[in-house]
């Protein structure tokens, strides 16, 4: 019932916010339009702004042995649900040169009355103001308030695709200062401490002196169109985070973070070879600076890469087979005041280490090679098989391998995967979706958590308007 409010509520919203943006225009009466990325209306203003509508509802069911965690042959861990995602946006074209964007989520399980406060609430997605002034006779994009922060191939910057969703509170300028170069420079606040906890209700008293201070992320990256099958990113970005707590109660965290983050890319989509078709890309990117986990340490030594080569073979139904590796750095010894492992910042998991989204880009070799085809040569068809084999750069980081906390072995070996995965267009605004994988936990595991093998079963259906 909540579930079915809340959408109410939000096709509310966009025919109110419909009827204000036609209000105060001299007849004869805004007419609807079909084009564009959805529907939208023009006023009789000289037909001048525009009111875009457009939308997402995405439903996958899933199916999960062992949570992806509990490797324990004891405790046979099996769960199963549907998760809805559901996203209704606005743009308002203004005549001066302005854009509005509002953007509504919500993301239910089916079934789940939210009587414990889940996350089966509307909230605000995306909320911003685009304009576009000319800045030291540059024609430039300016954009003030809540938006995804999606760059390259979002190893560092994505936008959580397949599950939440990620935006942040930005001011974000994108220029062009030559032809070919976008330049992107933002500033991100990603926490707002300015509370002071002593009076916060919900966590009660602190004794003792707190400091909070807010967290940025600021950034400048540079794409540089080489030719329309290829381009190079170099990027420099700058995450600050100062929170200092004396002996207190409750216990607080320290969380400081000073990390500089250098890095490039180049992507080739598709060159030949000795007759063949192949396509390639790489990504490395190097940390710097100073965290602090309750003791200061200087960053070094702090780096991850990824490469992909693709072969485009020449036989019936189009198959591309690919061979990648990514590597990210771990810290090997915890007390000589260095800090090693490297951070991912906000990376988009989405297929980057295997379907079954286990592990993340720290502390991590992962090898790996994908064969994907399109079955009977039907172009809205694609299927495909991987092998992906992880070990641990580093077998005694504090913060776990691949981002699992709590593995702590005398060996690196952790896991092998094996995804089998299954996608149709069923038109141009609607895409099925199909994924089994299966991980076999290998000795570093063993140690920590067990070794009955995991499973992860979905099928997804994302309609978009």
């Amino acid at each position: 019932m909540k579930t079915l409010l809340t959408v109410g509520l939000s096709l509310g919203l966009v025919a109110a916010m419909g009827l204000s943006a036609s209000a105060g225009a001299p007849a004869p009466a805004p007419r609807a339009v079909a084009g564009g990325g959805g529907l939208f209306v023009e006023s009789a203003d000289a037909m001048s702004t525009k009111v875009t509508v457009s939308g997402e509802i995405r439903n996958r069911w899933e199916a999960i042995r062992n949570n992806m965690e509990d490797f324990s042959s004891a405790t046979h861990d099996h769960h199963e649900w549907v998760d809805s995602r559901v996203r209704l946006g606005l743009l308002f074209e203004l005549k001066e040169g302005y854009e509005v964007f509002l953007q509504s989520q919500t993301r239910y399980i089916w079934g789940d009355d939210d009587s414990t406060g889940g996350d089966n609430d509307l909230e605000l997605y995306q909320a911003y103001v685009k304009m576009n002034p000319e800045i030291l006779g540059y024609k430039t994009t300016l954009t003030i308030g809540r938006s995804e922060l999606a760059l390259g191939s979002e190893m560092l910057l994505g936008n959580d695709s397949k599950y939440d969703g990620l935006s942040h509170d930005l001011v974000r300028l994108d220029v062009s200062p030559i032809e070919n170069l976008t330049s992107s420079l933002f500033v991100a606040k990603l926490v707002d401490n300015d509370v002071n906890l002593g009076e916060n209700p919900a966590i009660g008293p602190v004794n003792g002196a707190v400091v909070l201070n807010d967290t940025h992320l600021w950034g400048l990256w540079n794409t540089y169109q080489i030719n329309e099958d290829a381009l190079v990113d170099a990027y420099l970005l700058y995450l600050q985070s100062d929170q200092e707590y004396t002996a207190g109660t409750p216990t607080l965290t320290t969380m400081d973070a000073k990390l500089w983050t250098l890095g490039t890319r180049l992507k080739i989509d598709t060159f030949e070879l000795g007759g063949q078709k192949f396509d390639a890309s790489a990504e490395v990117a190097v940390q710097m600076g100073k965290v602090n986990f309750g003791t200061d340490l200087d960053v070094q030594d702090s780096y991850a890469f990824e490469v992909e080569g693709g072969w485009m073979v020449p036989l019936a139904w189009s198959p591309r087979l690919a061979l990648g590796m990514a590597w990210a750095s771990g810290d090997d010894d915890a007390t000589d005041g260095n800090f090693n492992t490297f951070m991912p910042l906000y990376e988009d998991v989405q297929g980057r280490l295997g379907k079954a989204d286990l592990f993340t880009l720290q502390n991590i070799r992962c090898w790996y090679t994908t064969l994907t085809c399109n079955p009977m040569e039907n172009k809205d068809l694609t299927a495909g098989i991987s092998y992906l084999k992880f070990n641990a750069f580093e077998e005694h980081d504090q913060l776990g391998a691949g981002g699992s906390n709590g593995l702590d072995s005398n060996v690196n070996d952790m896991a092998d995967e094996f995804d089998v995965f299954v996608g149709y267009k069923l038109s141009d605004n609607a895409s099925l979706k199909g994924c089994w994988s299966w991980v076999e936990p290998e000795d570093m595991i063993h140690d920590s958590l067990g070794n009955s093998p995991a499973h992860r079963i979905h099928a997804t259906l994302e309609v978009k308007f």
